[in-house]
C-alpha cells in the first residue's frame, strides 16, 4: 500500500513535468516553423532583372511605383561603372561601393572589396543586390554581388 501510496503522489508531478514540456517543446517548434518558413520566402525570393537605365528612369518617373516594385526585391542590374569608392583604412567606418550610371548606388561588404578593385569606370557589369532605398531619383542595392 506503501508503494502504490508513493507512486500516486509522484504521478500528478510527473503528469505536470509531461504537460510543461510538451508546451516548451511545442512552442520551440512554433518559433522554429515560422524560422524556417521566413528562410524559405527569402531563398524563393523572386530576382528582378532590368538596367540601371530602366531603374534609374522608372525612380525619376514614379518614386511610389519604384517602391512598390522594387524595394525590398532582390534586383540585378546590368550598368556602366560611373564611381568607385573603397575606404578601408581600418578604422570601424568602412565603405565599398559603385555607382551605375545613372544614380544607382550598389553597396559592396568589405570582403568584396579586391573584386570591385579590379573593375574600371566606364566597364559594363551586372551587379545583384537587395534594394534597400528608393528616393529622389535614385536607387541604392545592399549586400551586392558582381555576377553573370
Amino acid at each position: 500500500m506503501k508503494t502504490t501510496t508513493n507512486i500516486l503522489s509522484i504521478f500528478p508531478l510527473a503528469l505536470l513535468a509531461i504537460c510543461v514540456s510538451c508546451f516548451t517543446g511545442c512552442k520551440k517548434s512554433e518559433t522554429t516553423k515560422t524560422i524556417d518558413e521566413d528562410n524559405v520566402k527569402a531563398s524563393k525570393a523572386i530576382i528582378l532583372s532590368l538596367t540601371s537605365q530602366e531603374l534609374g528612369e522608372k525612380c525619376r518617373v514614379s518614386e511610389e511605383s519604384a517602391k512598390t516594385n522594387y524595394l525590398n526585391m532582390i534586383v540585378r542590374v546590368t550598368g556602366k561603372v560611373e564611381k568607385i569608392l573603397i575606404e578601408d583604412n581600418g578604422s570601424r567606418y568602412k565603405t565599398c561601393q559603385i555607382t551605375l550610371v545613372p544614380d544607382i548606388t550598389c553597396d559592396f561588404a568589405i570582403t568584396h572589396k579586391d573584386e570591385v578593385q579590379k573593375l574600371t569606370v566606364g566597364q559594363e557589369i551586372i551587379v545583384q543586390g537587395n534594394c534597400g532605398y528608393i528616393g529622389g531619383g535614385q536607387a541604392r542595392l545592399r549586400g551586392c554581388t558582381i555576377g553573370n
